[in-house]
């Protein structure tokens, strides 16, 4: 048993090796050689092997030379990076350390400006986060999400009021004037979705639209 937990251990680990690999010949034959890498091969490899399960959060926080589960400047840094070069594969390896962090640590920011990336798949999870977080600085980035038509929301395959309710709870949630006179302003739109689930959301918190 000993024997096979260590042949699988060991071909994780080189599946891990071959995805590095592959990556950063990608990145250079896409960016060039003078393209910065923030992080090194052994941030990577462990990384890899935290998101791959081969090491656990432990073993990971120990090795790992950032202190990822209390400061988010490691992941506010190489995130944008990925975001200049739409880099998926550098979004989905960076993805999990968002959850080391304490709620009350959570890059607000960078929440903002992923709620608008379309290269992802995590939009309504980060709309939730967003939601709990209440913070008046979301309030642009929904903007730019209900004037968007929600295309780039297309792969969640919702229609337009379930996505709009992802923000109607944003908006009522920050509960400020400004996020108030948007559901409000929002409750007009010629998109009917969008107009439907904002005029019920004035009316759960008691606002005639």
């Amino acid at each position: 048993m000993l024997l096979t937990r260590s042949f699988i251990l060991s071909s994780l680990q080189y599946s891990c090796w071959c995805a590095i690999a592959q990556s950063r010949a990608e990145y250079q034959q896409r960016f060039g050689k003078k393209q910065i890498l923030l992080m090194n091969e052994s941030e990577e490899l462990l990384l890899n092997e935290f998101v791959s399960d081969i090491i656990p959060k432990r073993g990971f926080l120990k090795n790992f030379p950032h202190d990822v589960a209390n400061d988010s400047s490691y992941l506010v840094e190489e995130m944008h990076l990925a975001i200049q070069n739409n880099d998926d594969y550098r979004f989905e390896l960076l993805w999990p350390l968002l959850w080391l962090l304490p709620e009350d640590k959570y890059p607000v920011n960078l929440l903002n400006e992923l709620l608008i990336y379309p290269h992802h798949d995590q939009h309504q999870l980060i709309a939730k986060i967003l939601q709990e977080q209440k913070h008046p600085s979301t309030l642009p980035f929904v903007q730019q999400a209900l004037d968007s038509g929600f295309d780039y929301l297309k792969y969640t395959g919702s229609d337009d009021r379930v996505i709009a309710k992802w923000f109607s709870w944003i908006l009522a949630e920050i509960n400020t004037p400004v996020s108030i006179e948007m559901l409000q302003q929002y409750s007009a739109s010629p998109n009917e979705g969008i107009r439907t689930e904002m005029k019920y959301r004035l009316k759960q918190i008691g606002i005639a639209s």
